[in-house]
């Protein structure tokens, strides 16, 4: 990916690709970064196409979430209510908690905080 789109493509670790293994580890700026490469790239309309759909009030965006025992995560696109197009990550970790049961309403709260971006 350096390669390709340059510097801050790393570090990053794969260790199998469906994203499920509890060795995969992404910062939430790599991810962001990943997703303003590809806004750049050739391959744009098709890689924005291939996620999906999630609209709230003023906002449209479209979205990859992620959901394991110990990650909830939602990183994509959104577009302001001035038009401009922001990129963003959300990740969250369950850590040492027993329950992990405020993640899902938490990474909703995150992201219609930053739907709310001018």
């Amino acid at each position: 990916l350096q390669e390709r789109f340059g510097k801050g493509m790393g570090p990053v670790t794969l260790l199998d690709g469906s994203g499920l293994s509890y060795g995969n580890e992404a910062s939430a700026a790599y991810l962001v970064n990943l997703l303003d490469a590809m806004h750049r790239s050739d391959l744009a309309p098709t890689y924005r196409a291939s996620l999906k759909e999630k609209n709230a009030p003023s906002i449209s965006a479209r979205v990859k979430t992620g959901t394991h025992n110990e990650a909830r995560a939602l990183a994509g696109y959104f577009d302001s209510a001035s038009k401009r197009r922001y990129a963003f990550a959300i990740l969250l970790n369950r850590g040492d908690l027993i329950s992990f049961g405020w993640a899902d309403k938490m990474r909703e709260d995150l992201f219609k905080a930053l739907a709310a971006a001018p």
